[in-house]
């Protein structure tokens, strides 16, 4: 044995702080917790390498999470292949949402949310009155394939603002005008053909740089659809700004405002075609 090491044992041995410290934090009630247990490793972790006691083992990556499930997966191979099956993707979502539900006790029931991942503003929400259907698009951020990460518009369906059921993503950020994000924007249907007609700003990697970009279904399935640039970065109003907001509305009130919304249509038709 070393000279001055204690020969009798680890239970005699005067305990570090940082040993105290991890022995505080493993037998405290958050351990049983699942969802401290990343908290606490993180934290472990953290005391080690301030004492310069982290070994390779504890420096090392931790293995991979499993499989979401097969739910999950399905969900993301229609992203990932931008597919535009309505049948498969209703079908895929739903099944994502009920995975999600009967797994977390804090996923909303009756608030509308993504199937996955971050959501936010809703946009385009229009009354089709052909099918007897609300139609909501959202902000979604896209999980896997080549837009992981990046801004898209999710769709979704009602016919009473209450139930709703999901459409493919309608807008990837996917042309020249929106690789780097879909954004906020609106729709209406037109009233010469009854298209559904969408204009919505497209972030294009900075604010001085966004167009303002125009889309119609012209199928009327309101899944697949046509995109054109309708408003470059010079008429916008502040050049700081991300969005066309100010050109969008000043758009939508001059067909309000005669009382046609027609009026918007004959511009974002113009464009498209």
């Amino acid at each position: 044995m070393s000279a001055g090491r204690s020969t009798s044992g680890p239970s005699t041995q005067a305990a570090t702080p940082l040993a105290r410290s991890r022995r505080h934090v493993d037998s405290s009630s958050l351990a049983s917790r699942p969802g401290h247990r990343s908290l606490l490793g993180a934290a472990s972790l953290s005391l080690a390498l301030a004492a310069g006691t982290a070994g390779p083992q504890e420096l090392r990556p931790r293995a991979p999470p499993p499989s979401w499930g097969p739910e999950v997966d399905a969900y993301r191979y229609l992203v990932g292949n931008q597919s535009k099956d309505a049948g498969a993707w209703t079908a895929a979502a739903a099944s994502v949402r009920a995975w999600t539900t009967a797994r977390d006790p804090h996923s909303p029931v009756y608030h509308f949310r993504n199937v996955e991942g971050w959501l936010n503003d809703p946009n385009g929400l229009t009354w089709d009155a052909a099918n007897g259907l609300y139609h909501r698009f959202y902000q979604s951020r896209v999980v896997g394939g080549a837009f992981d990460g990046r801004t898209a518009w999710g769709n979704s369906v009602s016919p009473d603002l209450v139930r709703w059921k999901d459409l493919p993503i309608a807008m990837y950020p996917d042309s020249a005008w929106d690789s780097e994000g879909v954004f906020s924007g609106n729709c209406v249907v037109d009233d010469a053909d009854g298209v559904p007609s969408c204009v919505y700003t497209g972030f294009v990697g900075s604010h001085a740089t966004s167009e303002g970009v125009c889309a119609r279904s012209e199928d009327k399935s309101w899944v697949n659809w046509t995109k054109a640039d309708c408003m470059d970065s010079s008429r916008k109003p502040n050049p700081a700004s991300a969005v066309n907001s100010v050109e969008e509305a000043r758009i939508m009130a001059a067909a309000v405002g005669a009382g046609r919304r027609g009026l918007l249509n004959d511009q974002v038709r113009e464009r498209v075609k």
